[in-house]
Order: structure tokens, then sequence, then C-alpha cells
């Protein structure tokens, strides 16, 4: 598919590459670069994965804040790949948390778990079940333990630890 100059409109382009994973074209006609996606849509996503997994809102509460509608922010959510962590393992009190949204109309649910350093505010590791159980956690600690950290201590909600 031959992409367009946003300015001047002409079918004359041609590829130059990645930026930031994002392909970008150069216009042979009046020599603007542009790109493939807009950046802000992926902004867009980010926002909501992170406000929506490590914030705790609902969909409900996204579409008020956001002014769309649920279904929109549904698809970017379904859409967004987040990007793979770098881990610098070292020392670490955790806190870990889950956050259960409990039985949906389509008969699922869905319990994002957080493992977070406090002390430099950076998400260790996060994963999704379909319920909030002592295994999960068992689960985290198991994979930041073969990371190479060196967990002096966990802390989390007592009712599911």
């Amino acid at each position: 598919m031959i992409k367009k100059c946003p300015k001047c409109h002409s079918d004359d382009t041609k590829k130059r590459g990645k930026e930031r994973g994002i392909q970008t074209y150069s216009c042979n006609n009046c020599g603007r670069r542009f790109r493939n996606e807009r950046r802000i849509k992926t902004d867009l996503r980010q926002k909501l994965w992170n406000d929506y997994v490590f914030g705790k809102q609902t969909l409900r509460e996204l579409s008020r804040d956001y002014n769309l509608d649920k279904r929109s922010i549904r698809d970017l959510l379904d859409t967004y790949i987040p990007p793979s962590k770098i881990h610098s393992p070292r020392i670490v009190n955790i806190i870990a948390d889950a956050f259960y949204l409990g039985e949906r109309m389509e008969h699922t649910s869905w319990c994002p778990l957080v493992f977070r350093d406090p002390i430099l505010k950076e998400n260790l590791w996060w994963s999704f079940f379909k319920t909030e159980t002592t295994r999960s956690y068992e689960q985290g600690k198991e994979e930041l333990l073969k990371l190479g950290y060196d967990i002096k201590s966990i802390t989390g909600d007592p009712s599911s630890i």
C-alpha cells in the first residue's frame, strides 16, 4: 500500500526505516518526512493501560476520564502491547497487590497481580489470573527469584497470602 504525503498528498513516497518501531516515510515531491502511525494513539493506549492495570481503574472510570465510550477503550487496550521489562536484579522489599475484577457478563473473571519496589516506585513483575490465590503470589516470587532478585520481604494483602 502506497502512503500519501500528509503535506502535499503526493503518492511519490519512499520508506525510510523505522523510528521507535514505527515505519517512517519521506515524500519525493516535497521532502516531508512522516510516520505510518500516529504516536498520540500509542501514548493514549499506554496511558489507558497504566490506568487500567496499575491504577486499578474500571472501563466505566476510564470512559468518564478520557471521554471515550467503553468499546473504544476496550479496543485500545486489546491492541496495546506493553514494552518488555528490563530488569536490574538487586535486594528488594516488595509490595504485592492484586485487584480482583470479579465475574463479568461474559462469565469470565480477571485479576491483575503486581509486585512493586516501593523505594524506586518500579513495577517489577505483573501477571493476570482468573482469581487471587496464594499460588499466584508464589508464582510472582518464583519469577523474580529466577531473574536474580534477592527478596528480603513481601508485603501484601493478608487475606490472600
